[in-house]
């Protein structure tokens, strides 16, 4: 029953951010992209995307098929997945520039050091799965640096 509630909760949730990005983005002006409230509006872009995926792999998860109505909120998910992502696109396509691009893999580059240094301290192995993950995320760091550094 926590499991369901939980879903429940993060579905509404995703459904307020997604109506909230809507009217942010409804909202800002599209002369200068870095306007206050352009910022946010990206920020909702973004958390809606990474909280979209994170539902989707999460139902993805479960074995029960809710008379078909989990694989169509799967599917549905996976299509505002898809809009997010144009979205996402779209902000790029109009502030990026290299620095900005720069300022990215630096950031990606950071982030995946602390996801590697919260993995290697779990106690759990996770049947192999965590050491596969942090040995993924290690060549991901790499190839980070590397990017990096043929600035």
């Amino acid at each position: 029953m926590q499991r369901h509630n939980f879903l429940a909760a993060s579905a509404v949730g995703v459904a307020a951010s997604l109506a909230g990005a809507g009217l942010a983005f409804a909202q800002v002006p599209t002369q200068a992209p870095m306007q206050p409230m352009q910022g946010r509006s990206n920020q909702s872009i973004r958390e809606a995307y990474g909280r979209v995926a994170e539902l989707i792999d999460e139902l993805g998860l479960d074995e029960h098929d809710y008379k078909g109505h989990r694989v169509a909120a799967i599917a549905q998910l996976n299509t505002a997945k898809s809009q997010l992502l144009e979205a996402l696109k779209v902000r790029r396509e109009t502030e990026r520039s290299q620095g900005s691009s720069n300022a990215s893999i630096e950031y990606a580059q950071r982030a995946v050091e602390r996801i590697i240094d919260n993995l290697q301290r779990d106690a759990s192995d996770y049947g192999g799965h965590r050491l596969t993950a942090i040995a993924d995320l290690r060549t991901a760091q790499s190839d980070l640096q590397q990017a990096i550094s043929s600035r």
